[in-house]
């Protein structure tokens, strides 16, 4: 007898068009330029069954970053190639607070859903601009707080992280900040734990400074979904072994780096690096030394 699994899959020559994506037409340089088909998508998830994928949405603000949604979908959609067949594979979304296409800040212009449509959201990822304050309006925040509300899992990338702050719902978790901006975010918000690694990530809360960082983030999400040994492999593809030496710490020098150092300056910055989550006042961590 045909396994669940593959009783829910259709035919493969009808969803072929739909899983290979839509690639966006040329367009005069500086010009805002459309991509994404959200209704075709909306197809494809009734095709294969919304029951049998991971949601990722990624909720778009005002001059979002490509190279950080790049950072996102190209890791889940290695993860998918390399799944076993009849495994549960990602699918993500592109989201706005109204369902209106968003411009990136290279000018490409990405379709999306509307959050409020979205049933059981289950990830959701906040892409935002250096100009995040102009956009943090108390419409967004109230979407966030309800969706912490009722458990979904939010990463925020780069400056996203000031939004989650203002709507207190990063709680006593540490939560990884760009360094220039970690300064001012420690006191503004003294009761958060900020701290200065490419990205963290725990199951319901996690971040990333930005840039090839994201990468990292999605990997360890990768590995919670569908363990280590698969993000591994979409690591090693990808060219990111720093990843799996890390085993998604996300800290910036790891043990190889840190052997290139002062042992003494080496020694300190360990110790520092392994209690984040407790922080060493200067008088413990001299009684280590």
């Amino acid at each position: 007898m045909p396994s669940r699994a593959s009783q829910r899959k259709p035919p493969v020559a009808l969803i072929l068009p739909l899983l290979l994506g839509f690639q966006p037409s040329l367009v005069p340089p500086g010009q805002i330029q459309h991509c994404g088909q959200p209704k075709l998508l909306d197809l494809r998830r009734v095709l294969l069954d919304q029951k049998w994928m991971i949601d990722v949405d990624l909720l778009l603000l005002p001059r979002f970053p490509m190279l950080s949604v790049s950072g996102i979908i190209e890791p889940l959609r290695v993860a998918n190639r390399e799944l076993p067949a009849g495994d549960e594979p990602f699918n993500w979304r592109f989201v706005s607070l109204d369902g209106e296409p968003v411009a990136s800040s290279s000018q490409l212009l990405l379709d999306t859903h509307a959050l409020a449509d979205l049933k059981n959201v289950e990830t959701l990822i906040l892409l935002s601009s250096y100009k995040v304050q102009e956009v943090a309006s108390r419409r967004l925040m109230g979407h966030l707080r309800e969706l912490a509300a009722h458990g979904t899992a939010l990463g925020c990338v780069d400056t996203a992280v000031l939004v989650f702050a203002q709507a207190g719902i990063l709680g006593n978790q540490p939560i990884s900040v760009h360094q220039e901006v970690i300064l001012d975010l420690r006191q503004r918000y003294p009761r958060q734990k900020f701290v200065e690694t490419s990205f963290s990530f725990s199951p319901k809360l996690f971040s990333s400074v930005g840039g090839v960082a994201t990468v990292d983030m999605t990997l360890s999400l990768i590995a919670h979904h569908k363990g280590e040994a698969l993000a591994n492999e979409v690591a090693r593809i990808l060219t990111r072994p720093e990843w799996i030496s890390s085993q998604g710490r996300g800290w910036v020098l790891d043990d190889e780096v840190l052997k290139s150092l002062d042992p003494v300056i080496a020694k300190t910055v360990a110790l520092l690096r392994d209690n984040l989550e407790e922080p060493m006042t200067a008088e413990a961590l001299a009684e280590r030394m």
